[in-house]
């Protein structure tokens, strides 16, 4: 079961419910401007700090980057954003490869409840807001290239579909991604 992978993110201090990040009560609303889009590479000097300040210029509260590239499951804190990447793919034609993020500006981070590296193509999250949860999947499927087989792409779309059933019926759901 993902829910396994799934963790909390809370900090020990944090009694009770997160912080919502959906709504600040229950006759208000409050938008929240999510954003998805392919970043070449991470692994670049700079090049993360260089994204959050790009971000943080933005009206972005939370972004799914895709092909970030990264080496490890990891979480990063930078001025305006925190990251959360799953570990890319080592090729030998390519070098680093794949691998998605979240990025959360820092004031939803309380209403982050769980978080679970699926794998270098995919990311869950769980945040609370308004009553109830959201669930969030980050994705990033195979390019429809000649060096990618049709069975790649197959596979990509069999691992999403139990990810997104697992997401309880009473969460609302999004998914960010780049489906090329």
């Amino acid at each position: 079961s993902d829910a396994e992978g799934l963790h909390p993110k809370r900090s020990p201090e944090t009694t009770g419910r997160p912080t919502p990040i959906w709504s600040p009560g229950k006759t208000k609303r409050t938008t929240v401007h999510l954003f998805s889009g392919n970043v070449d590479t991470l692994l670049q000097v700079g090049r993360l700090d260089q994204l959050d300040a790009q971000l943080g210029a933005t009206v972005a509260d939370m972004v799914g980057p895709q092909e970030a590239r990264w080496v490890d499951d990891t979480c990063i804190d930078r001025e305006h954003f925190r990251f959360f990447f799953t570990k890319g793919v080592r090729s030998l034609n390519w070098g680093m490869t794949q691998g998605v993020g979240l990025a959360l500006r820092h004031h939803p981070i309380s209403s982050l409840t769980a978080l679970g590296y699926v794998g270098p193509r995919i990311l869950r999250a769980r945040f609370y807001g308004q009553g109830k949860y959201r669930s969030v999947i980050v994705a990033y499927a195979p390019p429809n290239t000649e060096d990618r087989s049709d069975q790649e792409r197959d596979q990509f779309y069999l691992d999403i579909a139990p990810k997104y059933a697992d997401c309880s019926d009473m969460d609302g759901r999004i998914i960010l991604g780049d489906f090329n």
